[in-house]
């Protein structure tokens, strides 16, 4: 998770991803890509906006050197901060079938692809969305700390857990 926060921050998203950042509200994700300045990839994730300054780029453990790298390599003027939260949360896939584990979590059965819900549970606040390609699969942003409680009240619900590898 990497978040881009700052008075220019909007703007320079705007020029080096895919995403239309002028039109984004904070109800939904998008899936995008940082571009290089020919227009190619450098890595897809998930943009999410927190408020009209900060933002949060979601992308594999694999390429988030790269998107690092890349953004202090033509961040110039801009006014904004980057900063790695990947220490800090932790993304969860949570598979629920007949919407039993959403509805144990008090996700919204209805809740459309990519729109956000902010949920409360047990005291722990996190994100929560619907994947646009797979519907019975939603994914969770929580605190790293409060994963680990979100996760035990799961297997006291008997949810099933898959590690990242399986899953």
């Amino acid at each position: 998770l990497i978040e881009i926060k700052g008075r220019d921050s909007q703007d320079y998203l705007q020029r080096m991803t895919t995403v239309q950042f002028k039109t984004l509200d904070g109800d939904h994700v998008v899936h995008g890509a940082f571009l290089t300045g020919r227009g190619g990839v450098v890595a897809l994730g998930v943009f999410l906006k927190v408020d009209s300054e900060t933002f949060h780029f979601l992308v594999s453990r694999e390429k988030k050197e790269r998107v690092l790298e890349h953004i202090e390599q033509f961040h110039f003027s801009e006014q904004f901060t980057v900063n790695d939260l990947s220490s800090d949360f932790a993304v969860l896939g949570c598979w629920s079938p007949n919407d039993t584990l959403s509805k144990s979590l008090g996700i919204h059965s209805g809740l459309a692809a990519l729109n956000l819900q902010r949920i409360e549970f047990h005291g722990e606040k996190f994100l929560a969305w619907k994947d646009i390609r797979r519907p019975l699969l939603f994914w969770i942003v929580i605190g790293r700390a409060q994963a680990v409680s979100l996760i035990e009240q799961c297997q006291k619900n008997g949810q099933s857990l898959l590690g990242r590898h399986l899953f």
